[in-house]
């Protein structure tokens, strides 16, 4: 059987395209950290909110529900009944019942420093543009839309108070940020991948690597990056690059470390998780660490 290898190419202009990139990340609680899919309020769509591409203009801080003093999940729609409770805080809504502009406009009158509205249909919250509505020119803090399923994810968890956001650039935000996203790790090219052609080492083998990121306005010392394969809860790959002794600010770092593969398979599902560290303690941790799965079975094949 011919070996499947995964390749990623990288143009030298992709760095800059990422600092560009706006993001929502959960930083605590720890079991939550991580990046979210989003789309955010422009200019464009009839918003007076700031530019969020700009490092400058983000945002940290607690999320919380807002409450219009309806009985089922607040839609934000009329005048807020919580004020206190959301006053510099990110402001969290669900979509319905009314424009996005005027749920953003409500918590803003509130005092909070953003607002994140959580879709309430299964879409791809970033294949739709966010128009601002008859509000939208008025509200001047950032806005975006998380998908109903992350909602529900953090849902008790904003409830309870311990959910801290990251709403835009952070490029520069801090001084020690290592990082990498899903887009920039290798994987193997299918989920789902049929045994009887995937036995042994000549047959499948998965080329492992990853773009580090040093997105924090401090150099990095000592860069590493570790990858894992997990198969029934043990440990069958464990590899981890040679230190490089300097990762400059703005700067980035593509890392190959060997290839996956052995001697025979078993069907199953395996797990593989990427991190990356350096000597300084990671001021935001969220994304250090990236994980994903496929399977080899005998039903299955995608891609």
């Amino acid at each position: 059987m011919k070996k499947v290898l995964l390749t990623l190419g990288m143009s030298v202009g992709l760095f800059a395209a990422s600092n560009a990139q706006v993001v929502f990340a959960v930083e605590s609680p720890a079991f939550l950290q991580g990046n979210y899919p989003l789309n955010y309020a422009k200019a464009a769509d009839g918003w007076g909110v700031p530019d969020m591409t700009n490092p400058a203009n983000a945002v940290l801080d607690t999320l919380a529900f807002v409450s219009d003093g309806t009985a089922s999940d607040s839609l934000g729609c009329g005048q807020l009944t919580n004020g206190s409770q959301i006053l510099g805080k990110i402001a969290v809504v669900y979509r319905g019942n009314c424009q996005f502009g005027t749920k953003a406009k409500n918590a803003q009158n509130q005092g909070a420093v953003a607002v994140i509205i959580i879709n309430n249909v299964p879409d791809d919250v970033t294949q739709f543009g966010m128009l601002g509505g008859d509000s939208g020119a008025a509200v001047t803090i950032p806005v975006i839309m998380i998908s109903q399923d992350a909602g529900a994810l953090l849902k008790n968890e904003i409830e309870n108070g311990t959910v801290v956001g990251f709403i835009g650039n952070k490029f520069g935000y801090y001084n020690n940020d290592l990082g990498f996203t899903q887009a920039h790790i290798l994987r193997p090219v299918e989920v789902a991948r049929p045994l009887r052609i995937s036995e042994t080492s000549s047959e499948y083998s998965v080329q492992m690597g990853a773009w580090i990121y040093n997105y924090g306005s401090s150099d990095q010392n000592n860069v590493t990056l570790n990858a894992q394969v997990v198969f029934n809860s043990n440990v069958i790959y464990n590899q981890t690059s040679s230190p490089v002794a300097m990762l400059p600010a703005g700067d980035s770092l593509y890392v190959t470390l060997p290839n996956f593969s052995q001697a025979t398979y078993l069907a199953g599902q395996y797990q593989f998780t990427y991190t990356a560290s350096a000597t300084q303690t990671d001021e935001f941790a969220a994304d250090n660490t990236l994980n994903g799965t496929f399977l080899l079975n005998e039903d299955v094949y995608s891609l």
